[in-house]
Parts: structure tokens; C-alpha cells; sequence
């Protein structure tokens, strides 16, 4: 019997791991607090000294609430075609953060949220990010301020939506705080060999749960999940490591991301 033990599935302010041998667990992204950030810590020490650790697509910007996020560790993009051809080709989400620069709730996000290099991590994992000025871009503004109205029916600043790649927002809101909320479940996982097959692959009991999206239910993990996978000893003659791929997809009540295919690599151990 091989176990397999897998890397992490990360999410928004969130991150699953999953693991052969194994585990498929969800655990909270760790986040500096408002205090921590009042305090400068989970800042990068450069940062506050005037020499940059990160840069970003912001930079060529003349726009200084743009300018603002150009050496956030997040991976933005301004709007337009270069971010939009990235979406399709990766088949990635966009956020699209819209603010203004006398937006306190804006500058609040920049500090908390966009500056916290594991939080920027997840976002440029799994989406490719624009920012937005709402002063510069009224049209832009305009039409999400509207869809964010029509599915919340409320607005303000910052606007914050994601987006298929041909733009159209398929969940909105505003100030989204640092803290672990949000992915609380994991869709059943499915896993694939290259070049050999199991004899058996044993997947725990999933929970019935029921999405608002989604009110006929969903099978669905939660906590720790063990995978086990049984070769028969012949079939893993003459192979010194067993390739493969798990695909996972993790959920909150209200939203599942786009699946994700991780590599799955085990030694052969079998005399």
C-alpha cells in the first residue's frame, strides 16, 4: 500500500493543505492584525526605509493612487488588455480592486491586506489582480459599481469584485478584513497516475452541504481528510517514482473557486 502526501492548496486569506499519506487539512492563512500593522510589524523591513523589496506592473503608472500599490508584494496589473490576456491564457479569475485616493477604507486595505506578502501570495496563486483608480477610470467604476449594487445591494469604496476573464463579476463587496474567514470546505478530490494504475483508491466519507449556489447540495470535505491509494506490488516493478495529479476545489457557502491541479510525486519504496 503507498499513502500519498501532497503540498498546499491555498486560498484567500486561507490556506488547505493536502497531503498523501495524507492529509487534506484547512487551516487558517496567519495575518497580521490591526494592531500588528499599526505597530509596522509584517511589513517588509525595506518597505518603511524608502528601498522597495517588491515591484509590480503599477509602477510605469503616472496615476498616484496607482503609484500607491506599485511595491505591494501583490502582483498588480492596471486595467486593460495585458491583465485580460493573462486571465484567459492562465483561465484565472480577476480581482479587480476600484479606490480613489482620499478613500480611508482604501488605504486601510493597502496597509492591512495588499502589503502582507502572505496574503499577496494567495491572491497572485489565484488570480490575476487589477487595481483600479475610480477617478481616473469612471466608466470602469460606473458599470461594477452597479453589478455590486445589483448582487449586495450596496456600494461604496473600495469596490472589490471577482471576475470571470471575460469580465463578467460573479461575487463583490468591499473591505475584505485579513482575517481567516473564508474557504471552509473542499470539494471531493480526484487523483490521477501517469503510466500506472491503482488498484484501489479509498476516499473517506464526504458531507452533505447545501450552498447558496448550489441548493440541491454539495459533497463536501472539511478538517483533516485521509486519501488512501493501494498498488499492487507488480505494478510498481522497475518504477522509482509514481507521478500523478490531485485536483481539489475549495467552497464557502457563497463561492467556489476555479479548481486546482496539483503534481503528485511518491517514491517507490516496494523491494
Amino acid at each position: 500500500m503507498a499513502k500519498l502526501a501532497v503540498g498546499a492548496i491555498k486560498r484567500v486569506l486561507t490556506r488547505i493543505f493536502i497531503g498523501l499519506a495524507g492529509f487534506i487539512c484547512m487551516t487558517a492563512w496567519p495575518h497580521a492584525s490591526r494592531a500588528d500593522d499599526a505597530a509596522g510589524r509584517g511589513l517588509p523591513a525595506d518597505r518603511t526605509a524608502g528601498r522597495y523589496e517588491y515591484t509590480n506592473g503599477l509602477i510605469d503608472s503616472n496615476d498616484p493612487y496607482l503609484l500607491l500599490h506599485a511595491h505591494n508584494p501583490v502582483d498588480w496589473f492596471p486595467w486593460g488588455p495585458e491583465a485580460f490576456a493573462k486571465a484567459k491564457k492562465e483561465n484565472k479569475p480577476i480581482f479587480v480592486s476600484i479606490g480613489y485616493s482620499t478613500c480611508y477604507w482604501c488605504h486601510v486595505a493597502e496597509r492591512t491586506i495588499y502589503s502582507n506578502p502572505d496574503i499577496a501570495k494567495l491572491m497572485n496563486q489565484w488570480f490575476v489582480n487589477v487595481k483600479v483608480d475610480s477617478e481616473q477610470r469612471p466608466d470602469v467604476d460606473r458599470i461594477y459599481m452597479l453589478a455590486r449594487l445589483i448582487m449586495t445591494g450596496s456600494g461604496g469604496w473600495p469596490n472589490n469584485l471577482f471576475l470571470t476573464p471575460d469580465l463578467k463579476p460573479f461575487y463583490a463587496g468591499s473591505y475584505f478584513p485579513p482575517k481567516p474567514a473564508s474557504f471552509d470546505f473542499l470539494i471531493p478530490t480526484s487523483l490521477e497516475f501517469k503510466d500506472i494504475k491503482p488498484a484501489k483508491i479509498e476516499y473517506p466519507s464526504s458531507t452533505r452541504f447545501t450552498a447558496k449556489f448550489a441548493p440541491e447540495g454539495l459533497d463536501v470535505y472539511e478538517g483533516s481528510v485521509a486519501i488512501t491509494v493501494r498498488f499492487s506490488k507488480d505494478s510498481l516493478t522497475g518504477i522509482k517514482a509514481i507521478q500523478g495529479t490531485l485536483t481539489a476545489q475549495a467552497c464557502t457557502d457563497q463561492i467556489c473557486l476555479s479548481p486546482s491541479t496539483l503534481p503528485v510525486s511518491i517514491g517507490n519504496d516496494v523491494q
